[in-house]
């Protein structure tokens, strides 16, 4: 377990690391980015949307 926080670019290149070593981590990192990827625009768009009111 890891007891410290990681920054966001070392959490990504643990992942890659981790992903290299298990293939199917691969396809969980790129899920979860693409995952955060679609929240981003969403939350984005519903910040516009309710900024206008």
């Amino acid at each position: 377990m890891l007891k410290y926080h990681l920054g966001g670019q070392e959490l990504i290149y643990a992942s890659m690391v981790y992903a290299k070593e298990n293939l199917r981590g691969l396809y969980i990192v790129l899920g979860l980015n693409f995952l955060a990827d679609c929240w981003l625009f969403f939350y984005q768009r519903l910040a516009i949307r309710v900024n206008r009111f």
